[in-house]
Formats: C-alpha cells, sequence, structure tokens
C-alpha cells in the first residue's frame, strides 16, 4: 500500500464520520428553542390556572362534597380502594384517590410544617398541614376535573398542584399563629389524599379557631 493511500484511508474515514454525525443530529431553531422553554413559561401558566379555578371550582367543590372524617375513617379502614371510589377522585387507574372532608378537631402537638389533630371518632392519626410548607396534591386532584392532558407537560401538571397549595398558604394559613393552636378547637374543612391510608395529611381550605 502506497504512503499516499495510507493518508487517504484515516481522512476518508473522518468525513463518513462527520456526514453520520450530521444526518444523525436534530438542529434547534428559534421556533424549537421556544418550545424547549414551555416547562419554564408552564409555571406562569399554572399562576395563571390557580387564580382562575381555586376560589371558583376547587373551593365550591370541597365545601358541597365534603364528608364528615369519621365517616371517612371507618370507611378507609375498611377498604380504601372502595371508599376512595366512593368518595373522591383520582386521575388514572395508579394514582392515589384524594377526598374531601370536614370535622372539628381539638390540635395537638406542633411538629414542624404540620400539626397533630384529635378527632371523635376517628382512630387513624390525622395531621393539618398547616405550613409554611404544604405537600401533595390533594387540591388538585380532589375534583376529578384537572387532568394531566390539560397540561402542556408533567411539569405543568405538577406544578399546579404547588400553585393550588400556595392559595391556601396566602389565603388560609398566612394569619394563623401556628403556635399558639395546640389546645384549641378548630372547625377543619379540607381534602387529602390516600397515598398512606394509616395516616390522613389534610390540606385546609377552611380554618376556624373556635376556642
Amino acid at each position: 500500500m502506497t504512503m499516499k493511500l495510507k493518508r487517504f484511508i484515516p481522512s476518508a474515514l473522518l468525513a463518513v464520520a462527520v456526514l453520520t454525525i450530521g444526518l444523525s443530529t436534530t438542529y434547534v431553531t428559534g421556533a424549537d428553542v421556544t418550545l424547549l422553554e414551555k416547562g419554564v413559561k408552564a409555571k406562569v401558566d399554572s399562576a395563571a390556572y390557580a387564580d382562575l379555578n381555586y376560589e371558583s371550582k376547587i373551593v365550591p367543590y370541597i365545601e358541597a362534597n365534603a364528608v364528615d372524617l369519621a365517616e371517612l375513617d371507618a370507611a378507609i379502614i375498611a377498604d380504601p380502594d372502595a371508599a376512595g371510589d366512593m368518595y373522591g377522585n383520582r386521575d388514572g387507574d395508579n394514582a392515589a384517590y384524594s377526598v374531601p372532608t370536614k370535622f372539628t378537631a381539638v390540635a395537638g402537638e406542633l411538629k414542624g410544617d404540620v400539626l397533630v389533630l384529635e378527632i371523635e371518632g376517628v382512630s387513624t392519626t390525622v395531621y393539618l398541614q398547616i405550613g409554611p410548607a404544604l405537600n401533595g396534591t390533594a387540591l388538585r386532584d380532589v375534583t376529578g376535573q384537572v387532568r394531566f392532558g390539560d397540561f402542556e407537560n408533567q411539569l405543568a401538571y405538577q406544578d399546579i398542584g404547588t400553585k393550588f397549595n400556595d392559595k391556601v398558604r396566602e389565603g388560609v394559613l398566612s394569619t394563623v399563629d401556628k403556635t399558639t393552636l395546640t389546645g384549641k378547637t378548630l372547625n377543619i374543612i379540607g381534602a387529602f389524599s390516600l397515598f398512606n391510608p394509616s395516616q390522613f395529611m389534610i390540606v385546609p381550605i377552611s380554618l376556624e379557631v373556635v376556642n
């Protein structure tokens, strides 16, 4: 093999490699960059969605469909799935049910962002999410009307749950001094998800301190 041919072979292989990379590469145009940014823009859309739907749909639904927690507790102990199907909603067969509830409780120990509740007729451990951190998507899922397909992507769908929780933090909990609640009687309306039937983590849409 001549010296010229030996030099030609690596050069030819390099040219083929460059051509292959070029054919397999997706080039991003200005329009595509806009699409890639939708995950960021979705946060703005989620806030607008929460502004539009929290007071007009989520709160009225929970108030109209809230079930006494003692009744829910008995049903969940007997059969969590059947109770969820009867009293709540979920987005998909593998998702946890979210249920609306109302009850009167005596506030127990404050444990960070949650307050232990004592409720007559309820044997399951119950916590009130008192903030500032509020977790879960109970408010998003409780009506059965907020669906994944309504949003651009999973990020936006998850974010709307956060935005609904923000509404609770701002409108329900912002004026409550959680350090003063232990021992007091509370009237609560809210929702919780059945991720763990052995404990209920209530997100309140209404919190009244009775005494």
